[in-house]
């Protein structure tokens, strides 16, 4: 009787656990039904597919591969529906599982929406690795709108940081992939991104010939929107050669598209440069319509500056221009302060991977037997050679490294003597700018020599110290050219002064107005073309200069002279 009951519960467990064995498959196979369905509603209604993501019980998610494939979806529906994360809380187990697992697109998918997170809590360099770790899975995946989607993240972040040749190359690859992908409006807007960021870099045949593609292949197909974007860059690239083109442009532009579509900050400068002031307060005005937030646009602040100066009502000018100096200044400062190389240190990573694995070694089999424990130390003595070779490697290029290092030094150097020698014989300069010329060029030589007194590896440490004194010696030059041609020409200097710039800045100018170029200065002060670039930039701006606006010699050069003759005039 005991055996005959014993035999029943047996059998009663089996069928129970079976049971639950089946219920549990079914209701994973209903869960990734409904995953399944969020996925497929995401692009057209990513509100829907947030809602169903939102409400699903996460107890459900009983694998790893469910709960990864939710957090990626769910990532992607608050992205659609513009909540941005600063935490990868909600992508990191979507993170951890695609890592090792899944496929192509889910891979790029993860590593693109961690990237994102890194976006907007400012972090441009985690947010680049991330973006280029998603692009190692783009020979392999897909999705083409995915991958549209992450050039067009990678082109905005270049942008930011200025580095337009890149944002141009993946302006086009962004282009390329909306293409494959049927979404003709992304593919004309990363288009027209193409075409301004050609137009900055000067290439405009370039930029012509995509404007004019896109009004040949799509004008009947495209949005209010997208013909908008096609006018903006339409009216900037005609206005560097024909402004009666552009205001022609800007006349069509108005009446094809709905007010609330216009980029009306486009239309005000255009008609600003083709002095029509009225016209182009009458667009101010409309500025709102397109950005409610219009008072902290910069674009609408430097503008409005302009124009009310053009008007005559200086306290309005003055106004907009503060606001704009103090936007601007704390975005570029932001800039500056990030890390725009997005260097890979591979050597650390190695390390610490190496490091970590000896870790989980000595942990998980520390107690096993002796056999295994021996396995153990042997494993961790190839660990340490293979970070002894790598430490070997590191110094080997580290060693290359000083050797380059000097010759660039040598190299830069050489440069700048030939244009101090340059200086002297071919410009007129006060006798107080010339002794600092001469003694800047004494300084050059001097270091130039050291290389005689010892072996490469011996006078690095004396030729960065000198470089150092050297840097200080140019700040020196700089002001000491300002005053002597302050001496010489006082209204040029007190009319760069009253626009807000040091006398650092003051004297640099003087440099141009004394006739040399932007490159010849970048080689007399030092730091290369991208901080001469940035300096000039900030110097653009105190003097209220656009990038469309004439070059900054050519404006200083021209200021000198006005102020010269109107300083002999007083004077007579």
């Amino acid at each position: 009787m005991r055996f005959r009951l014993s035999h029943i519960l047996i059998r009663i467990t089996a069928v129970v656990l079976t049971c639950c064995a089946v219920l549990s498959c079914a209701d994973d196979s209903a869960v990734m039904e409904e995953l399944d369905w969020a996925e497929a509603v995401m692009e057209e209604h990513p509100d829907s597919a947030l809602t169903l993501l939102d409400t699903l019980d996460r107890s459900r998610l009983t694998t790893r591969e469910a709960r990864a494939r939710h957090a990626l979806l769910y990532s992607q529906a608050l992205d659609k529906n513009y909540i941005e994360l600063t935490t990868d809380s909600v992508i990191r187990p979507a993170a951890q599982y695609y890592a090792r697992h899944g496929k192509p697109n889910d891979r790029l998918k993860a590593q693109y929406y961690l990237g994102c997170i890194f976006r907007n809590s400012g972090d441009w360099e985690q947010a680049i690795e991330h973006f280029v770790n998603a692009e190692g899975y783009v020979d392999r995946a897909t999705d083409w709108q995915a991958i549209g989607r992450l050039y067009s993240a990678k082109r905005a972040i270049y942008a930011d940081i200025y580095d337009f040749e890149k944002s141009y190359r993946d302006a086009l690859l962004s282009a390329e992939y909306y293409d494959r992908a049927g979404n003709m409006l992304l593919q004309i807007k990363a288009l027209t991104c193409a075409a301004d960021y050609a137009y900055i870099l000067g290439d405009y045949e370039v930029a012509d010939s995509l404007l004019n593609d896109i009004e040949d292949s799509y004008w009947d197909k495209m949005d209010n929107l997208s013909k908008s974007y096609y006018y903006s860059s339409a009216i900037n690239l005609a206005r560097h050669s024909d402004i009666d083109t552009a205001k022609k442009i800007v006349s069509e532009y108005i009446k094809t598209i709905s007010p609330e579509d216009i980029d009306w900050g486009v239309v005000a400068n255009a008609y600003r440069l083709a002095g029509d002031t009225d016209s182009a307060l009458w667009a101010l005005e409309r500025y709102p319509l397109g950005f409610p937030d219009y008072e902290t646009e910069p674009q609408y602040l430097l503008l409005s500056s302009l124009i009310y100066e053009e008007l005559g009502q200086f306290d309005k000018a003055y106004a907009s221009l503060k606001k704009y100096s103090d936007i601007v200044g704390d975005e570029d400062i932001d800039k500056f302060e990030a890390d725009t190389k997005f260097i890979e240190e591979r050597y650390a990573h190695e390390n610490a991977a190496i490091r970590h694995r000896n870790t989980v070694i000595l942990i998980v089999f520390g107690t096993v037997t002796a056999l295994l424990l021996a396995a153990l130390i042997i494993s961790s003595l190839r660990n340490r050679i293979r970070i002894a070779e790598l430490r070997a490697e590191q110094e080997r290029q580290d060693a290359e490294r000083k050797l380059q290092y000097l010759e660039s030094i040598n190299t830069r150097l050489t440069e700048e003597k030939d244009a101090l020698t340059d200086m002297l014989s071919k410009v007129s300069i006060p006798e107080e700018a010339r002794r600092s010329v001469n003694d800047m060029l004494t300084t050059v030589t001097r270091i130039l020599s050291a290389k005689a007194s010892g072996s490469d590896y011996e006078v690095i440490d004396q030729v960065t110290h000198k470089m150092e004194l050297l840097a200080e010696d140019r700040n020196h030059f700089v002001l000491s050219v300002m005053f002597s041609y302050a001496t010489a020409h006082p209204e040029f200097t007190n009319a760069l002064k009253a626009r807000g710039l040091s006398e650092w800045e003051t004297g640099y100018c003087c440099l141009y107005a004394m006739g040399l170029r932007g490159k010849d200065i970048g080689n007399l002060i030092g730091g290369g073309s991208h901080a001469h670039h940035n300096r000039a930039s900030v110097i653009r701006s105190k003097l209220g200069l656009t990038e469309h606006d004439t070059t900054l010699g050519r404006w200083l050069i021209r200021l000198a002279n006005e102020t010269d003759h109107h300083g002999q005039n007083r004077a007579m």
